[in-house]
C-alpha cells in the first residue's frame, strides 16, 4: 500500500490521537482499581488490560507509520538510485517493433520478372581487358 506523506501524516495524527485515549482510559481504569477515584460507570473497573493492551497496539502502529514517513521523506540511497537507471537501461535495450498490422499466411510468394537480368552481354563480358591486353602488346612492340 503506497501512501503519500500527507496520507502518512494525517494516518499518524489519528494513530497518536486514539493512542493518547486509550492510554487515558487505561490509567483512568487503573486509578478506579485502586481506589483512587470513584467509578465513571456503573461498576468500577476490575481489569484495565483491554484498554492498555489497545495502547500498546495503537503505540506500535504508530511507530510503524512514522517509519514508513521517514522513508517516505530520505532521499533516496545510492542503491535504489542505482536501481532505477539499471532498469532504464534494460528497458531502452529492448528493441520495441510495433506490429506490422495483418499480414498473409502461407499464400504470399515473390513474382519472378519477365525482363531478365539488365547488365551486360555474358559473349562481351571482359572484351575491354582483352582490348587494353592487346592494345599494350601493339605498342611494346
Amino acid at each position: 500500500m503506497d501512501m503519500t506523506p500527507d496520507d502518512l501524516r494525517a494516518l499518524a495524527h489519528r494513530l497518536r490521537a486514539e493512542r493518547d485515549r486509550a492510554q487515558d482510559i487505561a490509567r483512568r481504569q487503573r486509578r478506579e482499581m485502586r481506589g483512587k477515584v470513584e467509578a465513571r460507570g456503573a461498576s468500577p473497573a476490575r481489569d484495565n488490560t483491554g484498554s492498555a493492551g489497545k495502547a500498546q497496539l495503537l503505540a506500535q502502529a504508530a511507530k510503524r507509520v512514522n517509519r514508513a514517513l521517514d522513508r517516505a521523506l530520505a532521499p533516496p540511497t545510492q542503491a535504489a538510485i542505482m536501481r532505477a537507471l539499471l532498469e532504464q537501461k534494460r528497458a531502452a535495450r529492448r528493441a520495441h517493433h510495433p506490429s506490422v498490422g495483418r499480414t498473409a499466411g502461407q499464400g504470399m510468394h515473390a513474382i519472378l520478372s519477365r525482363q531478365g537480368a539488365p547488365g551486360v552481354n555474358p559473349g562481351r563480358i571482359g572484351s575491354v581487358s582483352q582490348q587494353t591486353r592487346e592494345a599494350q602488346a601493339r605498342r611494346d612492340g
